[in-house]
């Protein structure tokens, strides 16, 4: 049974990896060929997912924290499935990375602009991400800081090593 938070496909195909065709379904009861036919369920509502804060350095040698929180909607399931392996992660990876792009092409005084910044990722994360049947609805720069950044590398024994 599908309702409306949920969209099937549904897949006739000798083997997972190989469709021979697949089809979306509405919300009501189906029928399934047994071993050659599969129905697969994915949640299309609004997805929220917040990137852990990032440790950047601008164009004039700033150290910045950064995070993001990105909201994203499946508009083709079938696309959803079979372009992308994981889709959350992806989009996690993906949104890490163009965050990052726009926060390092810029000078601190330019990052001030907070508009600009959510705007360029939205475009750039929409043009990325339609291939794989998904719209970014909005992001939100939540975190933007200057800070001073200590990197520690160890050994794994608690003790600093040279």
């Amino acid at each position: 049974f599908n309702d409306t938070a949920t969209t099937e496909i549904y897949t006739l195909s000798l083997h997972d990896a190989l469709p021979i065709f697949t089809i979306n379904l509405g919300p009501g009861v189906y029928w399934c060929w047994p071993f050659i036919g599969q129905i697969k369920t994915r949640s299309v509502v609004e997805q929220v997912v917040d990137l852990r804060v990032q440790s950047l350095t601008t164009v004039d040698g700033k150290s910045v924290a950064a995070g993001l929180k990105l909201s994203y909607k499946i508009v083709n399931v079938c696309k959803a499935f079979y372009e992308v392996w994981d889709l959350d992660m992806a989009v996690h990876a993906e949104a890490t990375g163009h965050l990052a792009l726009s926060i390092c092409e810029r000078t601190w005084e330019e990052c001030q602009d907070r508009e600009e910044i959510q705007d360029e990722i939205l475009r750039s994360m929409n043009s990325k991400v339609k291939h794989w049947g998904v719209r970014v609805v909005s992001t939100t720069l939540n975190d933007l800081c200057l800070h001073r950044c200590y990197r520690i590398i160890g050994d794994g024994s608690g003790a600093l090593t040279s």
